[in-house]
């Protein structure tokens, strides 16, 4: 499968820095370019070692650039694992830019949860349109939001969430599993690949095939938080091993679905 990646970078202070690296990209020169990298910022050159070691090749890729202004915009043309290429890009030149952002497409079979867009400006994060990320709603920087969660909330299923249609199974009272009804918990992290299958993680999975996909724990229990402190006590009172952030979350068979946003099912 071939990848096609178009990225803009506009940074009113860094533009000469940046068509320096792309320039010995264009000439495959990865010492050079490392070099080049040193004029941005010393502490991304980790990033920068992770993409040369794993995707040179995609690099080899760059079929143009250009410069105007104050905003570099690129095309790569690259192979099949062309989605994490283009987050180490956004990671990498993102941190040094004013905004960034990109579109992705391939040659197969286009699908409705595939992402097509990604751009980041004014502290804000937008995935295919939606907001993803906004930094006065986040302790993480936007950045360590993208390294953290691209395996999951910019994933295939990013325009997805798990709808709870009926009262999950659970030792918790009632009262407090009947408050996951009518819920929409984010598909982020380790959740699901693109046939459901678990993804890798290192939270214990679950043991039926009817169980739900993985949800993070934390952030099953903000949406619930929301509409019910009280449910949301009850479990900060009485299961505290799920309020960490390695910490996973299923629900049981027959109460919940998958859901496309903006579909007539989603709020």
């Amino acid at each position: 499968m071939e990848s096609y990646i178009n990225i803009s970078v506009e940074t009113k202070n860094r533009i000469s820095e940046m068509e320096g690296v792309f320039k010995k990209i264009s000439e495959f020169d990865l010492a050079g370019c490392r070099s080049e990298m040193k004029r941005l910022e010393f502490e991304l050159l980790e990033t920068f070692d992770y993409i040369v070691d794993e995707f040179d090749d995609y690099l080899g890729g760059l079929e143009e650039f250009s410069v105007k202004g104050n905003t570099l915009n690129a095309s790569f043309v690259c192979g099949g694992e062309g989605l994490d290429f283009l987050f180490q890009l956004f990671v990498f030149f993102g941190k040094n830019a004013d905004s960034i952002s990109a579109t992705f497409n391939h040659d197969e079979e286009p699908d409705k949860s595939d992402i097509s867009s990604i751009e980041h400006g004014k502290g804000k994060l937008f995935i295919n349109g939606n907001e993803v990320y906004d930094e006065k709603d986040h302790q993480k920087n936007v950045f360590d939001y993208i390294r953290d969660e691209m395996l999951g909330a910019l994933s295939e299923y990013s325009n997805c969430f798990l709808l709870i249609t009926s009262t999950p199974d659970g030792e918790a009272p009632r009262w407090v599993r009947d408050q996951w009804i009518g819920l929409e918990i984010p598909l982020t992290i380790g959740s699901i690949s693109g046939d459901l299958e678990l993804a890798d993680t290192d939270s214990e999975g679950p043991k039926d095939e009817n169980e739900s996909p993985l949800v993070m724990a934390l952030d099953a229990f903000d949406v619930l938080q929301r509409k019910s402190p009280d449910a949301w006590a009850w479990w900060n009172e009485n299961c505290t091993d799920l309020f960490h952030e390695d910490a996973a979350f299923v629900f049981s068979g027959g109460s919940w679905e998958i859901v496309e946003r903006n579909s007539p099912k989603s709020s």
